[in-house]
């Protein structure tokens, strides 16, 4: 799973077996191949996507889910151009998608994704003072290298191992973004890279950050200020559902995510913005990791019926959802 900012999915063409009438996704459940069917809801959703931007986050964002699921869709490796019009940390995170999926999948890789250009790129990147790309980039680093094989990291040479990190430079970018930023961030960058002990007490850490958040809704404030304190809420405790369910700890990575999505209920604001649909289909993600069977297929479904339901939603807001959704089902699937 991926922030909000790093996970858009575009796919102009993609050959697929089995369609949804109507370009419905929801009714992908009920097909004989529904994770290659989503792929082809995402392409007729985002075949009209007009941002170059999230035209290049939905490429990385689909080839990043098809190669952790082990799901081969050749037509989204074909597509995947790079644009020299879309910004650098989109491109970048192109690059590493298209490089896991290749390998994966055993396919062949020019020049754009060998690892020194993708370092170069991190490098750059890196003294940015942006935030979110920051946060993007190492989440992205730290996903690619999940579950892949010893023979597929070692064509890495080690720069995934480089880059899934949160030093004080990045703390300090993090935080200027959004306040207590990297205390959030850190118990996922901890997940990832299999650290028990620093992630007790990040997640610690981070929980009495959040306490001090909800702590403050009793106060007094302005409607602006209360959807902005619950807007970090959202944000605060998906990212320890995710770190809780990347290591193993499910009964509190639910909690976690049943908070977010409660709290996102409470903002008007995030409630209605199409691209925070994604929160709903990780909760689906992470009942599916704690072996929830029922829960996970009753919120998959909701996800998916929601993002049908939103007419001012682009094919950018709507791809994270399907991307989570292929994982999710391939969850399922090794639980039969």
């Amino acid at each position: 799973m991926r922030t909000t900012t790093a996970i858009s999915l575009v796919l102009a063409f993609a050959a697929t077996s089995v369609m949804a009438k109507g370009g419905m996704a929801s009714s992908c459940l009920s097909t004989v191949d529904p994770k290659g069917c989503l792929a082809g809801v995402a392409v007729t959703a985002l075949a009209s996507e007009r941002s170059v931007e999230s035209r290049v986050d939905g490429y990385a964002t689909l080839l990043s889910s098809l190669a952790r699921a082990g799901v081969q869709h050749d037509g989204a490796l074909v597509a995947a151009i790079d644009d020299t019009d879309a910004p650098i940390y989109s491109r970048w995170s192109l690059a590493v998608s298209r490089r896991a999926y290749a390998l994966r999948f055993e396919k062949n890789i020019d020049g754009t994704d060998e690892p020194s250009r993708i370092e170069s790129l991190a490098d750059l990147l890196r003294k940015r003072r942006d935030g979110l790309e920051r946060l993007t980039l190492i989440w992205w680093a730290c996903e690619a290298r999940e579950d892949a094989p010893k023979a597929v990291l070692a064509k890495w040479d080690g720069v995934l191992d480089r880059l899934c990190k949160l030093d004080a430079h990045d703390a300090k970018a993090l935080d200027r973004e959004l306040p207590d930023l990297s205390i959030m961030a850190a118990p996922l960058v901890d997940a990832f890279n299999r650290d028990e002990q620093a992630l007790r007490r990040s997640i610690v850490t981070s929980a009495a950050v959040l306490t001090g958040y909800e702590a403050r809704l009793s106060q007094k404030m302005s409607f602006k200020a209360r959807e902005g304190v619950q807007g970090l809420l959202v944000i605060g405790h998906l990212l320890n559902a995710v770190a809780l369910a990347t290591s193993g700890h499910h009964e509190w990575s639910v909690r976690e995510a049943e908070l977010s999505f409660a709290y996102l209920g409470r903002t008007k604001f995030f409630a209605k913005a199409p691209e925070f649909q994604f929160v709903t289909s990780l909760v689906a993600w992470i009942y599916a990791k704690a072996g929830l069977r029922s829960k996970a297929i009753k919120a998959l479904h909701d996800s998916l019926a929601r993002v049908d339901g939103l007419r001012n939603a682009s094919g950018g807001a709507r791809a994270p959802v399907y991307a989570v959704a292929i994982e999710t089902l391939r969850l399922l699937e090794r639980e039969q």
